[in-house]
C-alpha cells in the first residue's frame, strides 16, 4: 500500500539564491495563519529546498500520517494540501484534521502545512465561513526567493471575475521577478477525461490556462479526480495529484 501511495506524493526542489517575501497587508491576501509563513523565515536561506504537493485526504490518517512523515523524512520546506482533506465540512472534521497533524508530530517539525479550500471543504456551507475560521482567506500568495507562490480558490467549481482581476494583478506586479511560479487549485482547469462535471466550466478553465500561458507560469496543481495525472499545455505543466486518501 505504503509503495502504491508514494507515487503519488510530488516533491519539487528548487535549486537558487533564497530571500523570502513577506506582505502581510490584508488586502494582498497573505496568508501566515499559524505562522506558517514566520516558519519558513526561521528556516534560514538554504541553497535549495523542496516542497510536497498531495490532494483529497478527507480525514484518512493513515495515509495523512505516511505522507506527513515522508515530508518530515526529505526534509521539505512546507507541504500544501490542495483541497478535500476533509470528508465533509463541519467544526468536527476540521477538528480531528488538526488533530491528526497534531499527532504526526508535524508541528514539533515545524514544517508549515498550506491549505486549498475544496468542494468537500466547502459543501453546504456556500460562504465557506467554517473553512475561513480554521484557516483564513483561501486566496493568497507568499514568495521564497526566485519562487512565487499563488493559491486560487475553485472550489465551487468556477472563478470568479474579482478572483480573475485579483490573480492578474499578483501575476503582473511580479512579472518577471522570479524564475519559477507555481499555483495551486483544488478542480482541474481542464477536461483530461472528457468528464466536465470533474473540472471548470471550459470557458472559466480556458481564460484561466490563457493567464497561465500569458504570465509564464511552469506548475499548476490541482486534484479533486483522485488519479494522477500530468499535463503540458502551452508551456505549463498541469499536475493532477491523486489520491491523498479518498
Amino acid at each position: 500500500m505504503k509503495k502504491v501511495l508514494l507515487s503519488f506524493l510530488l516533491f519539487f526542489t528548487i535549486c537558487l539564491p533564497l530571500f523570502l517575501v513577506l506582505n502581510s497587508q490584508e488586502t494582498s491576501f497573505t496568508k501566515n495563519l499559524h505562522g506558517n509563513l514566520d516558519r519558513i523565515l526561521e528556516n534560514g536561506k538554504p541553497d535549495n529546498f523542496s516542497f510536497i504537493v498531495f490532494g483529497d485526504n478527507k480525514n484518512n490518517f493513515e495515509t495523512l500520517e505516511f505522507i506527513l512523515e515522508e515530508a518530515k523524512r526529505k526534509k521539505v520546506l512546507f507541504a500544501i494540501v490542495v483541497g478535500d482533506f476533509v470528508r465533509k465540512c463541519s467544526e468536527n472534521n476540521y477538528n480531528f484534521f488538526l488533530k491528526e497533524v497534531k499527532e504526526t508530530g508535524i508541528k514539533d517539525e515545524r514544517i508549515p502545512l498550506f491549505t486549498v479550500i475544496g468542494n468537500h471543504d466547502l459543501e453546504k456551507d456556500k460562504r465557506g465561513d467554517v473553512y475561513y475560521k480554521y484557516f483564513g482567506k483561501p486566496d493568497y500568495w507568499f514568495s521564497y526567493g526566485n519562487s512565487l507562490f499563488v493559491v486560487i480558490d475553485d472550489a465551487r467549481i468556477t472563478i470568479s471575475k474579482s478572483q480573475f482581476n485579483w490573480l492578474t494583478e499578483i501575476l503582473e506586479e511580479n512579472r518577471g521577478k522570479y524564475s519559477h511560479i507555481f499555483v495551486f487549485m483544488h478542480i482541474p482547469p481542464f477536461d483530461y477525461n472528457k468528464d466536465r462535471n470533474k473540472c471548470l466550466k471550459k470557458e472559466v478553465g480556458q481564460k484561466f490556462m490563457e493567464l497561465m500561458n500569458k504570465y509564464r507560469v511552469c506548475r499548476v496543481f490541482c486534484g479533486h479526480i483522485h488519479v494522477y495525472h500530468r499535463d503540458v499545455i502551452d508551456g505549463t505543466t498541469y499536475i493532477i495529484t491523486g489520491g491523498g486518501g479518498a
